[in-house]
């Protein structure tokens, strides 16, 4: 049964589901576009296992000013807080995207 997404493109429903699907197979609890007051926007998953809350974001392209709100966001918080990225295989990204994400401590699943 799909997901019920609001927000992510319909050419990009695949990859949040494949996305999903993945984080469950690893015993994560997925919740879609979960949005809670003093997030800086609706994360497309939120994912919980015990002490880690993962919150992903599928993008058609590295968005990297909606990714440092939330690296911002998540270094404020009091727990296990991190955040990734989803993009489909063949997103336009640069190398030096890839050197930003990861010395910000983003995840990134293609």
């Amino acid at each position: 049964m799909a997901r019920p997404f609001l927000t992510v493109a319909d050419e990009l429903l695949e990859h949040a589901e494949c996305v999903a699907d993945f984080l469950e197979g690893r015993g994560y609890s997925v919740k879609v576009e979960q949005f809670e007051i003093g997030y800086p926007y609706t994360p497309t998953l939120r994912c919980r296992r015990a002490p880690t809350t993962l919150f992903v974001d599928v993008y058609g392209s590295v968005m990297l000013d909606r990714v440092t709100a939330w690296t911002r966001w998540a270094k404020s918080r009091n727990r296990d807080t991190r955040i990734a990225l989803a993009l489909p295989q063949d997103a336009p990204r640069r190398s030096e995207d890839d050197a930003i994400l990861r010395d910000m401590g983003v995840g990134l699943y293609l």
